[in-house]
C-alpha cells in the first residue's frame, strides 16, 4: 500500500473574506457582550493565586531531598528522578487544583477589542487572593507575602482595573509548627512601592482570615469582636502605605535608597524598621523610634529607622531625644571609658589615712553596664586593667605586724577594690604592689627592722608572683626627711616561707597548728618562724639558713621537700589549694600543712609532673 502524501500548507496571512464587512463581535449589543464577559471571566469565589513557580520547585526539591552520601544508591536514583522531572514536568505530582479556574483567559488573545471590554470585568468583578497550597509548610520561598507584589508588578497598567485583593493571613504555620511564620521577618517594601505608585488608585490590598489552614488541629478561631492578626497587619499596612506616617515613601524611588521595611513579631509584639540614608540632619530623625535607646548608624551610610505597632496596629514613634554619651557605640564607650579611668600618676590605695589616691569614683557612677564591668570583669579588658595600683599601709614602729593586717583584710571585704586590684594583668609593668612605710622617729637601718607577715599571707594569695612588696624607710634628721626604699617579690617571699615550713614539718610541728610569726627584717630577708609560748606549751623558735641561696637553688631544694614530706605524708599528694585554702584532707587555711599546701601550688605548680620525670 502506498504511503499517504502529505499536502503542503500555504505560508500566507489569513485575511477576512470581505474586508469591509463588521466583525461579528461587534455586531452583538453591549450590554449582552458584558453579560457574556461576566460568564466567561466573573468568579463565583476568590481566585486563588499562589506561585507556580516556586511550588514545582519545591515538589521537586522534596521528590529528590536525600540525606545519604554521594556513592549510595538512593542517592543516584534521587539524581535520575530529578532529570526525569525535570524534562518531563511535575504536573502529576502537583496538588493545587484549588488554583485552577478555567476562567478562559486564552479568549483575551483572540482580539485587541475583547481584551480591552474584557479586562476590566476579569479583574474589576473578582476578588483576587494570594495564598499558597496547603500541604507546602515551609514558606522561605514558597510565599503569597513574596508572591503578591511579584503577581502585582508583572499585571502592569491592569493593577488600576483591580478592586478587591486579599493576602491569605490562615495559609501560614501556626506557632507551635516547626516551619512556623509567626516569628518571620517580612520585607513589606515591595508591597509598599505598588501601593505608594497606585495611592490614586480605587483598589485596596488587605490581609484576610480566610479559614485555609495549614495546620487545622492548632488553629486559632478568633471571636468576631476580637483584635485579629489581620486587623493588626492591615492598619499598619495603611498607616505604612497609603498615609505613609514615617515618610520614608520618599526613599522609594531608587532600591539603594532604600533596601528594606520589615515588619517583625516578637512575642506578640509587633515592631519593624525601614532602611534608609543617614543625611546627618536630626529633622530626618525625628519620627523614628526610639529603639533601644540608640539610632543604628552603619558604615553603608544606611539610617534604620525604629517602629512598633500597639495592639491595635497604629503605628508607635517617639521623637528623637537629646543626643548623650551613652547612645554611643559599645566599642566607642569602652574606649572612653578606659581612657578615663586611667591614671597617670597610678593608683594607690592608703590604709592608714583611709584615702584613695588617683581614683575617679564618679567613674563607677557612670552606668550599671560600666560599674559592673569595673567591679566584675577580671580579664585583660577590665578598664582598670592599665592602672598601677598600690596599697599601702603605714606604722611608726621598726618591729610590727601591722596590726595583724587589719586594715588589708577590712579593705578586701570591698569587692570593687579587690577586684581592681587583684585582676589577672597580661602586662608584667601593671601587676599591683603592697608598700610597707616605717615612719620613724630615730635612724633605724633595714637591718633593724621587724615584720611578721603571718596576717598579710594568705590575705594576698591571688597576687602573682611577680608582684612587688616595698618596704620604705623613713626617718627625720637635722629637719630632713631621709627614705630609703627595698623591694622582694612575693615569689621569692613565698618560696622562702615553703622551705621554711618544710623544715617545721621534717623537725616535727604539728600540721593542724595554726601558722606561726613569720619574721622578716627590712631588706626582705625571711629570719625565723616564731611560736610565742602559751599556758600549756613553751616558746620554740626555728631559724631560716637558706636566705643566700639564688632563685635557682631555691626551687631545687623546694622540689626535693615537696619529694620527702610527700613520702611521709601521702596523704596530702592529692590535695590541692585552690584561693590560698586546701580544699581536700582536714588541714585549716591558715594551718602549717594548709599553708605549705597552698604555697607548694603557687611556686611549684609543674611538682607533680617533675615527681613523675624522677620517677
Amino acid at each position: 500500500m502506498a504511503a499517504a502524501r502529505s499536502i503542503p500548507i500555504a505560508r500566507t496571512m489569513s485575511s477576512p473574506a470581505d474586508p469591509g464587512a463588521p466583525s461579528l463581535i461587534t455586531t452583538i449589543p453591549p450590554e449582552l457582550r458584558n453579560n457574556i464577559y461576566d460568564l466567561l471571566f466573573k468568579y463565583n469565589s476568590h481566585v486563588l493565586l499562589h506561585d507556580v513557580k516556586e511550588y514545582r520547585a519545591r515538589i521537586v526539591y522534596l521528590a529528590t531531598e536525600v540525606y545519604t552520601d554521594d556513592e549510595d544508591d538512593e542517592f543516584q536514583q534521587k539524581v535520575e528522578l530529578r532529570k526525569e522531572l525535570e524534562e518531563t514536568g511535575v504536573e502529576h505530582l502537583a496538588e493545587d487544583e484549588d488554583f485552577h479556574h478555567d476562567l478562559n483567559i486564552s479568549l483575551l488573545l483572540s482580539c485587541r477589542l475583547i481584551y480591552h471590554e474584557a479586562t476590566s470585568i476579569l479583574y474589576g468583578s473578582n476578588t483576587f487572593l494570594f495564598s499558597r497550597v496547603l500541604n507546602q509548610e515551609d514558606s522561605h520561598w514558597y510565599d503569597q507575602f513574596m508572591y503578591a507584589p511579584k503577581w502585582l508588578s508583572n499585571i502592569g497598567s491592569q493593577i488600576r482595573l483591580l478592586r478587591r485583593v486579599s493576602i491569605d493571613f490562615d495559609a501560614v504555620c501556626p506557632v507551635i509548627c516547626a516551619h512556623s511564620d509567626a516569628h518571620r521577618n517580612i520585607n513589606w517594601l515591595p508591597l509598599l512601592r505598588i501601593i505608594w505608585a497606585n495611592l490614586d488608585a480605587e483598589w485596596k490590598i488587605s490581609f484576610a482570615h480566610t479559614g485555609r489552614l495549614v495546620d487545622n488541629e492548632h488553629s486559632v478561631v478568633y471571636d468576631e469582636h476580637e483584635r485579629t492578626p489581620t486587623f493588626v497587619l492591615n492598619n499598619i499596612l495603611d498607616a505604612l502605605g497609603r498615609r505613609d506616617v514615617l515618610n520614608i515613601k520618599r526613599y522609594a524611588k531608587f532600591e539603594r535608597l532604600m533596601p528594606v521595611v520589615v515588619i517583625r513579631n516578637r512575642s506578640g509584639s509587633v515592631d519593624g524598621y525601614a532602611s534608609h540614608p543617614s543625611t546627618g540632619q536630626p529633622a530626618d530623625l525625628d519620627t523614628s523610634y526610639r529603639f533601644a535607646n540608640y539610632d543604628c548608624v552603619f558604615p553603608d551610610n544606611q539610617m534604620f529607622l525604629f517602629f512598633h505597632a500597639d495592639d491595635g496596629g497604629h503605628i508607635v514613634r517617639a521623637r528623637l531625644e537629646e543626643k548623650h554619651l551613652l547612645q554611643l557605640p559599645d566599642d566607642v564607650l569602652r574606649s572612653i571609658y578606659r581612657y578615663t579611668c586611667f591614671s597617670k600618676t597610678g593608683v594607690t590605695f592608703d590604709l592608714t589615712s583611709h584615702v584613695a589616691r588617683g581614683l575617679e569614683m564618679a567613674l563607677l557612677g557612670v552606668s550599671r553596664r560600666h560599674r559592673y564591668e569595673a567591679e566584675y570583669d577580671t580579664s585583660w579588658s577590665n578598664p582598670w586593667m592599665n592602672n598601677k595600683f598600690t596599697v599601702s599601709m603605714t606604722t611608726e614602729t621598726a618591729k610590727t605586724d601591722f596590726g595583724e593586717f587589719v586594715l588589708l583584710h577590712e579593705w578586701l571585704k570591698i569587692e570593687n577594690f579587690k577586684r581592681m586590684v587583684f585582676a589577672r594583668r597580661p602586662n608584667p609593668d601593671h601587676l599591683p604592689r603592697i608598700v610597707l612605710e616605717f615612719n620613724l622617729d630615730t635612724r633605724k637601718t633595714f637591718l633593724d627592722i621587724r615584720i611578721n607577715i603571718k596576717s598579710l599571707l594568705h590575705p594576698i594569695h591571688e597576687l602573682d608572683n611577680r608582684s612587688t612588696i616595698l618596704i620604705s624607710l623613713k626617718h627625720v634628721i637635722d629637719n630632713a626627711t631621709h627614705r630609703q626604699d627595698t623591694r622582694i617579690t612575693l615569689g621569692k617571699l613565698r618560696r622562702d616561707i615553703f622551705i621554711l615550713l618544710s623544715e617545721m614539718i621534717a623537725f616535727g610541728w604539728t600540721l593542724d597548728d595554726s601558722l606561726p610569726e613569720l619574721w622578716f627584717n627590712g631588706e626582705g630577708t625571711l629570719l625565723c618562724a616564731n611560736c610565742p609560748a602559751t599556758v600549756t606549751t613553751p616558746a620554740s623558735n626555728l631559724k631560716y639558713h637558706h636566705a643566700g641561696l639564688d632563685t635557682t637553688n631555691i626551687i631545687s631544694r623546694g622540689y626535693r621537700e615537696i619529694e620527702n614530706i610527700t613520702a611521709e605524708f601521702p596523704e596530702v599528694r592529692n590535695m590541692r589549694a585552690s584561693n590560698g585554702n586546701a580544699m581536700t584532707g582536714t588541714f585549716p587555711a591558715c594551718s602549717v600543712m594548709g599553708t605549705w599546701i597552698a604555697l607548694r601550688d603557687v611556686g611549684w605548680e609543674d611538682w607533680w609532673y617533675q615527681k613523675r620525670i624522677c620517677e
